[in-house]
């Protein structure tokens, strides 16, 4: 419920703008809400983005003890946070933390996580860096989790510049055919069309891996405004829409649809589309 004493902040459709039969999403002014937003220089939640759970860390009966949590604004350039879950069985349902585990000025503009089982580490994709990955091993106990953070390399050093739209990350789990290749995907921007990206990893002869980065063949019209993904180790799931850079005429066609005249699905989907890894066969009508 709206409360009009108080003050709203307002985020209009972002192609028509503000006007009439516009959808708003309104949230509080943190200055004027009755319990303050939390400053982004806390250890708190205040842009969640993304979660991740880690196999290394589980009691004694296998069930997960930490929740790690991906906050773009945490820390003031963005955070994981380490929850810890209520034992199975328990009554509770309350968290414990969190506790930092990269802590402030670590990580730079992230935008998605995920967990890595060829390395045991945490996958970030960040807006830095043009488009950049880091790999977050974790070390510590239940509770009290510290990341290291390092560049997810190439043979030439770190990769960057996989696009200023990265959007979403996911990696081959262990019953894949691809152990541990990274996806990144990158929604259209003025420059640039969607797509995306796989760090297939290779070893670097001291212990670690080196990654070698190529896209995938997708059409942009399908990835258009891509964001998160998920990987079963068979299959990729995209979610996207159209993008907010839709040429006039794209953007016409998709208006002036109608029910005599329904638009083509494969081009500009709203939902989750499928990308099979072994066969490059692409299903839009998923979702």
């Amino acid at each position: 419920m709206i409360d009009p004493s108080r003050a709203y902040n307002q985020h209009f459709d972002p192609i028509a703008g503000p006007g009439p039969n516009q959808q708003i999403v309104a949230y509080p002014n943190p200055t004027d809400a009755g319990t303050a937003f939390p400053s982004p220089s806390q250890d708190a939640l205040v842009d969640p983005i993304g979660m991740a759970v880690s196999p290394n860390f589980k009691d004694g009966n296998g069930a997960t003890t930490d929740l790690f949590v991906l906050d773009g604004r945490a820390g003031g350039t963005g955070e994981i946070l380490d929850f810890t879950l209520p034992r199975a069985g328990s009554t509770s349902t309350t968290l414990g933390g969190p506790y930092a585990v990269t802590g402030p000025g670590i990580l730079n503009s992230p935008v998605d996580m995920a967990y890595d089982p060829n390395t045991g580490s945490l996958d970030v994709v960040e807006a830095a860096g043009g488009g950049t990955v880091v790999s977050v091993s974790l070390s510590g106990s239940s509770g009290s989790v510290n990341g290291s953070v390092s560049s997810v390399r190439g043979s030439a050093g770190p990769i960057t510049n996989l696009g200023s739209g990265v959007a979403g990350i996911a990696v081959n789990p262990a019953s894949g055919s691809a152990l541990g290749t990274i996806y990144v995907d990158t929604a259209e921007t003025p420059t640039a069309p969607a797509q995306v990206w796989q760090l297939q990893p290779g070893p670097d002869g001291q212990g670690g891996f080196t990654y070698t980065s190529s896209t995938l063949s997708l059409p942009g019209q399908v990835l258009s405004n891509a964001k998160g993904m998920y990987c079963d180790g068979s299959n990729l799931y995209i979610a996207t829409s159209p993008s907010p850079y839709l040429t006039p005429s794209e953007a016409q066609a998709l208006s002036t649809a109608t029910a005599a005249q329904p638009r083509d699905s494969s081009t500009f989907p709203t939902g989750i589309v499928k990308y099979t890894l072994g066969t490059t066969q692409l299903d839009t009508a998923t979702t």
